[in-house]
């Protein structure tokens, strides 16, 4: 998927026209079985060294949808926090078997933004593999907390009828979206470490 980041990353500098330092540093990588598939991604954002593996709460659950489909998540947040209130979230989703196509789940994934924000924008690449999305959705504030904004870096894969997610949200104070604006500048390096990791994810096929 590298090149699919580097367009990400061109698209994402010229509209901000910065060019930020991204670490060179190698990054461990973490497996787990998703139902036929095992994913391979990158620890959350804020693990950066062996010392801070132990940085993190985690959840973990699988159930039946209401749609009959399985649903898997496991979710990280900094060590401390809480998942009612949290300010980075990383996760690792997959749900099967489903008939959809990934630009659909890309656009539904959207939709929830759409309604619990205030007004929603996106950024996505135009270069992705085939069966894979990865894109950054802007929420410059919640509808229930107009204090709070969040901005989200998401990477989507199919294989056969199993889609799997893996993404990053970071809540941060509320702001006016405007591209290349101060207020996005801030958490320009943020969002591209964290698209570094997305772009690490793999799905590889589930021993028999």
């Amino acid at each position: 998927m590298a090149r699919m980041f580097r367009v990400l990353r061109l698209i994402l500098l010229s509209s901000f026209c910065a060019s930020p330092v991204l670490a060179q540093e190698t990054l461990p990588v973490y497996l787990v079985q998703i139902f036929d598939t095992v994913a391979k991604y990158s620890p959350p954002p804020w693990i950066n060294s062996p010392e801070s593996l132990g940085d993190s709460e985690t959840f973990r659950n699988q159930v039946e949808t209401v749609n009959g489909t399985n649903a898997f998540v496991l979710e990280y947040i900094p060590k401390g926090e809480s998942f009612e209130d949290w300010s980075e979230l990383y996760a690792i989703f997959g749900e099967t078997p489903l008939l959809g196509d990934v630009q659909g789940y890309r656009d539904a994934h959207i939709q929830g933004y759409a309604n619990a924000c205030s007004e929603v924008h996106w950024q996505g690449s135009n270069t992705t593999p085939p069966n894979t999305e990865l894109f950054i959705v802007y929420c410059p504030s919640y509808i229930d907390r107009p204090e709070v904004g969040e901005i989200s870096t998401v990477v989507m894969m199919m294989k056969g009828e199993t889609l799997v997610k893996n993404y990053y949200h970071k809540r941060v104070p509320a702001f006016e979206y405007t591209p290349g604006g101060e207020q996005i500048m801030i958490y320009m390096n943020e969002i591209m470490d964290a698209l570094v990791g997305l772009d690490r994810l793999e799905m590889i096929a589930a021993p028999n």
